[in-house]
């Protein structure tokens, strides 16, 4: 059986994209805990992400596995997702949710998400990870 995971990166520095060292112990802590390894791993761009993953598997004695930087799975300079932003700007700006953008921007999220999320299903009860590139959005990395 095939498991899922959705971890969130560690405690931030609160003045860049990186871990503070209470971060960094607290993921290596986590990765202590895991009893099995990752046959698959995505991120997004933040560099405190990566850094999370890095500090699991420090933690875990493991090595990196087959593994994807998804863009635009988190904003770059905060905590927030790009798709809650946008629901913030649609309740801050109501006018902003009744364009033609905010109807696409609805319908491309509500017809993408479902064909993620099956590439995602298929790649984990598989095992392909010839599919990373397509639940990524593009070519995987090392």
């Amino acid at each position: 059986m095939r498991t899922l995971e959705v971890r969130r990166h560690a405690k931030r520095d609160p003045a860049a994209d990186a871990l503070s060292a209470a971060g960094r112990a607290q993921a290596e802590d986590v990765g202590r805990t895991f009893t099995e390894p990752f046959d698959v791993v995505f991120i997004s761009p933040a560099q405190r992400a990566a850094e999370t993953v890095a500090w699991f598997l420090r933690g875990a004695g493991g090595q990196l596995p087959a593994h994807a930087v998804i863009p635009g799975l988190a904003a770059q300079d905060n905590d927030a997702s790009p798709l809650a932003m946008a629901g913030v700007i649609y309740k801050l700006y109501p006018a902003a949710a009744t364009t033609k953008l905010a109807t696409a921007h609805f319908w491309l999220h509500n017809v993408g998400l479902p064909i993620f999320m099956a590439g995602l299903a298929a790649m984990l009860s598989t095992g392909d990870q010839g599919l990373i590139p397509i639940v990524a959005g593009h070519e995987r990395g090392g």
